[in-house]
């Protein structure tokens, strides 16, 4: 258990609080994490020392490498006294890792935390962004991170990297990326989205992710990444992304997020569909809690075309996995027409329908929302086998037709 207390929380929200956990849970370095008690990048051989842990981790699986850690002779955190950041600026380390580091890594993130003392602690988010990065400043090697070690790469490695690590664990990489963000959405920690029942959530993450101009492009962004289910939202940049959000005149929190990361990532939740305060026309008692079975398929397809559509205009390479979620719904009913339908469906026992995801790959990009909906089809059809119904009966022949 380590690194997966950073990857369910909002990278710019990471907190002294969410630091604190690593002693209290007497969290060790691993694969995907590293601490250090200072960082001193002076001299030359100390800044190569560093650029070599992180081109280690971006060209392995990621990870996290955190400043101002104390551990002890087993790697295992013990206490967060933190550092003096003014001395290592964030764009000092910055110019270090562009001059240290080639090509250029494109999936790099530095949070420094504030912490009670008057300190800091600096942590860093690397990941896999699909290059093998070679450390300069006269090393001109590779390297890659093993267990809790720092390797040089050789030939065989070199050879290898494509097939094992790119692609084997970028497949990994994207299951937990879809959990995390899952995670921060039904905790309420993507970006404070408001949660008062069920939560819908859309992902789609590239296989290999690549610097897209989100920050040059906000004629696409303004209108092609709106959050579910909402008529009208607010545009903010982030360190590395692009969130829309929405919220009533009274909400404090917004109620729907859409985040599109540099990668090519989107990551869209939404919590009023679903809220506890939605009711129906019916006094069935089994339909206090409920799915509308014809407006979340209809909002799902709306938003899925948009979000294709926003990633070709921005040059997004294919593949792209499409995952799509309910979340938090123990206890929910599929509401059908009863009228129509007769019997309803039963109550679902487990807290998220997670549907298996969908590989969307060159040249079978949806162009309109009746092909995204045909593409859904089995999404939704599982979906709705949860609820005890055979598949999604908004479909005829293949066609989205809600009657």
């Amino acid at each position: 258990m380590s690194t997966g207390l950073f990857d369910n929380v909002n990278f710019e929200s990471l907190s002294e609080e969410h630091l604190q956990t690593l002693p209290l849970l007497k969290v060790g370095e691993d694969q995907r994490l590293e601490f250090k008690r200072e960082l001193n990048v002076a001299a030359d051989s100390a800044r190569k020392e560093f650029c070599k842990d992180v081109s280690a981790f971006a060209n392995a699986v990621g990870g996290y490498l955190c400043v101002g850690i104390e551990e002890d002779k087993q790697g295992i955190a013990n206490a967060i006294p933190g550092i003096d950041a003014t001395q290592i600026p964030e764009e000092r380390l910055t110019q270090i890792i562009t001059n240290g580091i080639s090509p250029h890594l494109q999936r790099f993130q530095v949070r420094y935390v504030p912490l009670q003392n008057g300190k800091q602690a600096v942590v860093m988010r690397i990941d896999n962004d699909g290059a093998i990065h070679q450390v300069k400043l006269g090393d001109d090697r590779f390297y890659k991170r093993v267990g809790k070690i720092t390797m040089v790469m050789d030939a065989a490695d070199m050879a290898t990297f494509h097939t094992s690590t790119v692609k084997m664990d970028r497949t990994e990489e994207v299951q937990r990326e879809r959990a995390g963000f899952e995670a921060a959405a039904t905790s309420g920690q993507f970006y404070d989205l408001k949660v008062e029942g069920g939560v819908i959530a859309i992902s789609i993450i590239p296989r290999f992710p690549a610097a897209i101009p989100i920050f040059s492009k906000r004629e696409v962004l303004v209108t092609g990444i709106p959050p579910i289910y909402s008529s009208g939202w607010d545009f903010h940049y982030h360190q590395n992304s692009v969130t829309t959000s929405a919220r009533f005149p009274d909400e404090k929190a917004p109620h729907a997020v859409t985040e599109l990361i540099e990668s090519g990532t989107i990551l869209a939740a939404e919590g009023f569909m679903l809220s506890s305060h939605r009711k129906t026309y019916s006094s069935h008692p089994a339909l206090e809690r409920f799915i509308p079975s014809v407006a979340f398929e209809r909002e799902i397809i709306s938003s899925t075309n948009r979000y294709f559509t926003a990633l070709q205009a921005l040059g997004t390479p294919l593949p792209w996995f499409l995952g799509v979620s309910l979340l938090n719904i123990r206890g929910y009913t599929m509401y059908v027409d009863p009228w129509r339908y007769g019997a309803v469906g039963r109550a679902i026992s487990s807290d998220d329908v997670c549907a298996r995801p969908v590989e969307i790959l060159g040249g079978q990009v949806p162009g309109a929302p009746a092909e995204v909906a045909q593409m859904l089809k089995p999404v939704f059809d599982e979906i709705w086998r949860s609820f005890n119904y055979p598949r999604s009966l908004n479909y005829a022949n293949d066609a989205w037709e809600p009657s």
